[in-house]
Order: C-alpha cells, then sequence, then structure tokens
C-alpha cells in the first residue's frame, strides 16, 4: 500500500490560513519519510482557539514564506498517490481554500479519510486520530502540532 498522510493546520477560522502541513510518505505499508513545515498564514493572525490546539503561534511563522511562496516544493506531495489524512474533509477544504485565495491550481488528488473509515469500520465511542491510535497499539506521539497526527495513522 503507497499513500501520502497529510494534516494540516491553520492559524485562524479561514480555512486559507495553513499554518503547518506534516506529511508521512508510505511505501509498501512502510513508513518511509516525515517532513513537517511551517508556513506563514494568509491571513497572517492566529486565534488563541487554534494556536492553544496545536502550539503554533506568529514568532514560529512571522519570517516564513506562505503557501504561496512554498507551493512549488509542496505540490509535490500532492501529486502521483493517494492521500490520506484524518478529517479529510478539513484537510482538503483548507487546502483549496489557500490555492483560491492565491489563485493557484489544484492538484490532482485522490483523497481517503482515516476519520470516515474508522466510523464505518471500528467499534469505538469515538474516533478521534488519539482513539484509532490506541485501537491500533500506537500512542499518541503528544507534541501538539501535525506530526503528532501523522504518527497516529493506523
Amino acid at each position: 500500500m503507497n499513500f501520502v498522510a497529510i494534516d494540516f493546520e491553520t492559524a485562524n477560522s479561514n480555512r486559507s490560513s495553513i499554518c503547518a502541513l506534516g506529511v508521512a510518505m508510505v511505501h509498501n505499508g512502510e513508513l518511509l519519510d516525515t517532513a513537517h513545515f511551517l508556513i506563514k498564514p494568509v491571513p497572517n493572525y492566529y486565534d488563541s482557539f487554534n494556536s492553544q490546539l496545536h502550539g503554533i503561534r506568529d514568532k514560529h511563522t512571522r519570517d516564513l514564506p506562505t503557501l504561496k511562496e512554498q507551493w512549488a516544493d509542496l505540490r509535490e506531495f500532492f501529486e502521483g498517490l493517494p492521500i490520506v489524512a484524518h478529517n479529510a474533509s478539513f484537510d482538503c477544504s483548507a487546502l483549496r481554500a489557500a490555492l483560491d485565495f492565491d489563485n493557484l491550481e489544484y492538484p490532482n488528488v485522490d483523497y481517503h479519510c482515516t476519520f470516515q473509515l474508522a466510523k464505518a469500520s471500528l467499534p469505538l465511542q469515538a474516533h478521534r486520530l488519539d482513539h484509532v491510535g490506541r485501537w491500533f497499539a500506537r500512542p499518541p506521539a503528544g507534541d501538539g502540532i501535525s506530526r503528532s497526527n501523522l504518527k497516529n495513522c493506523p
């Protein structure tokens, strides 16, 4: 099984405000590599609610390039292999909003949602990623940003 697992974090309630991207590349069912990118969000401000969830603040991204400025390098993760995300509707809508904001072309993406798959197939009371990770005996990574979500992918 080959796929790329992704997880976006946003700085505020605007879906276009991507401030981080975590990526895990899986080939033949084995984790090959992970990458984490901090991104200057657009619009560039942080809601305390979002920062409390992921731990990323303005001081982490204020001098970094925006998604538009990094897209040439990041796009490769979204082409050629299926994308997997927990709550893929959020991650895909954030990507679409950010690309729309910058008038950038969408990549050709085939995506799958582990949240929906877990709801349909696992007898759990809650289907948050930490619960699903425990079901598959993978403890949460606990670092509070997108890398932790990727390490819990079943």
